[in-house]
């Protein structure tokens, strides 16, 4: 399979759906999407899980907060989607050229290379 070049749109926390697979640029399967952490100003980096709320009739969703938000994804192993463990990586929307509804989520580094990278949770996520 052939990587189309990264496209200059930048990936922000609200074009991240959780469950969606997440594959390293030689198209290595790394899991799927446990968590979606979103850097916001006033209150640092928070899962979206918790606090992404959509419209709702008249009443406004807080969607908006997640929209150009920079941030990180937290990917699980499919066989381990239920609790956080040690083989949890921790990604930054920045490694992730691109966001594909056929493919999922590809990323801009090789799977070792993802592995080495991103294995550690940043100390500025705290625990849901």
């Amino acid at each position: 399979m052939t990587i189309p070049p990264r496209s200059e749109h930048r990936i922000d926390a609200a074009s991240i759906p959780l469950g969606t697979p997440v594959q390293s640029q030689d198209g290595e399967s790394l899991g799927q999407v446990a968590e979606v952490w979103a850097e916001t100003p006033a209150h640092g980096y928070v899962p979206a899980s918790q606090f992404a709320i959509g419209d709702y009739g008249p009443v406004s969703g807080n969607q908006q907060m997640f929209e150009g938000a920079a941030g990180y994804m937290q990917v699980r192993a499919l066989r381990e989607m239920r609790l956080e463990n040690d083989h949890d990586l921790f990604i930054p929307l920045s490694a992730v050229r691109e966001v594909n509804p056929e493919h999922g989520i590809v990323l801009t580094c090789r799977q070792e290379e993802c592995r080495e990278r991103y294995s550690q949770r940043p100390a500025e996520l705290n625990l849901p």
